[in-house]
């Protein structure tokens, strides 16, 4: 049994809870989030993501290792080909990151 934990479900909330305290209410709201495993906390990911996508918060992905990950790119805004990253290892991850960063701050290709 592992014990390890990724709580996917709960970073959704939380970026959802900071923007309400914080945000301000016509600027672009995006979460980013990055993992290495399956979600398994308490509170379901795809259903905190999609509170965050209905009030017009943008969500991108990066799974890093090899592992199925349907459930994370149902989290992710539509399309998934935009918006859901892999990569293989830890030291893939500039790229990747590059690339969303590239296309939060393009945001006309949105």
């Amino acid at each position: 049994v592992s014990t390890q934990s990724t709580w996917a479900g709960e970073a959704f909330d939380a970026a959802g809870a900071e923007f309400a305290r914080n945000g301000r209410p016509k600027d672009f709201k995006v979460v980013v989030l990055l993992t290495d495993g399956k979600p398994n906390g308490r509170v379901n990911p795809i259903t905190a993501a999609q509170k965050l996508k209905n009030v017009g918060t943008e969500v991108f992905a990066i799974a890093v290792g090899s592992w199925d990950a349907s459930e994370i790119q149902k989290c992710c805004s539509s399309p998934p080909s935009k918006y859901y990253y892999t990569a293989r290892t830890w030291k893939d991850l500039p790229p990747v990151i590059h690339s969303i960063v590239n296309q939060i701050c393009n945001r006309t290709s949105f």
